[in-house]
């Protein structure tokens, strides 16, 4: 996904909206990046992933 795709796909959603917006611009720069490979339904493992600080090893 390009990051226009990443911010439109979390914008469609409430949630995805109010964790994006509590995200330090570090935090969202990680979302967008990690997000190029992977779908939108992987949009809120990733979300996750990031604020937790807890990353998958496969």
């Amino acid at each position: 996904m390009t990051p226009n795709d990443v911010i439109y796909h979390i914008k469609q959603s409430k949630e995805f909206t109010d964790a994006w917006n509590h995200f330090s611009r570090e935090e969202k720069e990680e979302v967008i990046k990690r997000l190029e490979d992977q779908s939108p339904k992987d949009i809120a493992k990733v979300l996750t992933e990031v604020k937790t600080g807890q990353y998958r090893l496969f």
